[in-house]
């Protein structure tokens, strides 16, 4: 069995139609640069991905990533 890359873990979660935020991504794919990999999906794979500010009940901010289809 072949292992996936966080990459390609992250990008088959947006394929899906699943908004993917950094608690989401370490939980899927064990990875804390969720900003880098979708930088790196819009800019070398020149996918259209928004970005959603959003604020959890202990007042952090963090960003939620879709994939435009």
């Amino acid at each position: 069995m072949q292992k996936v890359s966080q990459k390609e873990g992250i990008l088959k979660l947006l394929k899906q139609g699943i908004s993917v935020n950094p608690k989401m991504a370490m939980q899927a794919v064990g990875s804390m640069r969720l900003a880098a990999i979708i930088h790196d999906l819009r800019h070398n794979h020149n996918l259209e991905i928004t970005t959603t500010k959003e604020t959890s009940n202990t007042g952090n901010r963090f960003a939620v990533y879709t994939l435009v289809q």
